[in-house]
């Protein structure tokens, strides 16, 4: 078979290199909740719609270089730290005290009377 048949052609306009020292166009499509996540940052932020995106790839990218740079995935780092996966998974953290010992203990999603503020309850 021939090794052009082979290769997948790519569909739609060739990419063209940005040229330097000027802003290049990116088109893209994006789910309804994710551009509406978008517009709120932008606004909260002061900001162009384009440049809060701008912002959150390059903290994406700069997220990828690290873990690459680790040799990890997001798996692998939260299957070490207790805390992060359960904060992530929802689990609240309650600060219970014992003779000046500070323990910390886990609620499940949805405990009754726990609520979740970023905080530590006490």
């Amino acid at each position: 078979m021939d090794s052009t048949l082979a290769e997948k052609r790519r569909i739609g306009r060739p990419m063209k290199e940005p040229r330097r020292g000027k802003r290049a166009p990116l088109s893209l499509l994006v789910r309804p909740a994710i551009k509406r996540l978008v517009d709120k940052m932008a606004k909260a932020n002061g900001i162009t719609q384009s440049a809060q995106a701008e912002m959150l790839i390059e903290q994406g990218l700069a997220v990828r270089q690290v873990l690459d740079a680790m040799g990890k995935t997001v798996a692998e780092i939260e299957s070490g730290s207790v805390d992060t996966a359960l904060s992530r998974r929802g689990f609240t953290p309650i600060r219970h005290m014992v003779e000046g010992k500070a323990w910390k203990l886990w609620a499940e999603p949805g405990f009754p009377g726990i609520e979740r503020s970023g905080e530590f309850i006490t």
